[in-house]
């Protein structure tokens, strides 16, 4: 039985019972049309909250219990399969082994084609931490690369080098390039160069 109450009025909506029904997004196409509807409203989400980088970390485990399957817990299933799924996971734990973790990394408002996100540097800080925030994360990816890149093809042509400045005091104090880096100075040894 169907009724809306409230304190003045009861009315009955409907006299009987609900029936099953039938399942939502039953077809291939029609689930792909919904994860694809999906994934785009996250991005939507994630653009218009200003998120920069989304980690998503999933185990290895077996979803039957029977078939080895990857992934999670799929989207409506019941609490017994998420509790099977909890009870799956920690028995390797005590058993002390190990499944294995796959991580997804997606950088949104982030490609290629992507202007430099640092802007304007005023008084040897970008806009970005006048305003609170770090590097995003898709810069800092693009610094580690060029960096990466450059140090190789000093390191082929034998040309000595040396990090200079705030690079230098971060990676000796972090062990990692600070959250707020907007570029890293190198510099080499101007004899090496002929080689």
């Amino acid at each position: 039985m169907f009724h809306d109450q409230d304190d003045a009025i009861h009315k009955v909506l409907l006299n009987g019972a609900f029936q099953d029904g039938r399942k939502l997004f039953t077809s291939y196409h029609t689930k792909t049309k919904r994860r694809n509807q999906r994934k785009e409203q996250f991005k939507a989400l994630y653009r218009r909250l200003q998120v920069k980088k989304v980690i998503r970390k999933n185990y290895l485990y077996d979803k039957t219990l029977g078939r080895g399957a990857v992934g999670s817990v799929p989207y409506g299933s019941s609490a017994a399969a998420a509790s099977a799924r909890r009870k799956y996971v920690k028995s390797y734990e005590h058993n002390n082994q190990t499944i294995s973790l796959l991580t997804e990394i997606t950088f949104y408002g982030c490609e290629k084609q992507t202007r430099s996100c640092i802007g304007q540097v005023h008084n040897g800080r970008p806009f970005y931490r006048y305003l609170g925030r770090n590097t995003p994360p898709c810069c800092m990816e693009k610094l580690k690369a060029v960096f990466r890149h450059v140090v190789d093809e000093f390191e082929n042509v034998g040309i000595r080098y040396w990090l200079d400045n705030r690079a230098l005091r971060d990676a000796i104090e972090l062990k990692a390039l600070s959250p707020d880096a907007y570029e890293i100075d190198l510099s080499f040894n101007g004899d090496d160069v002929q080689r």
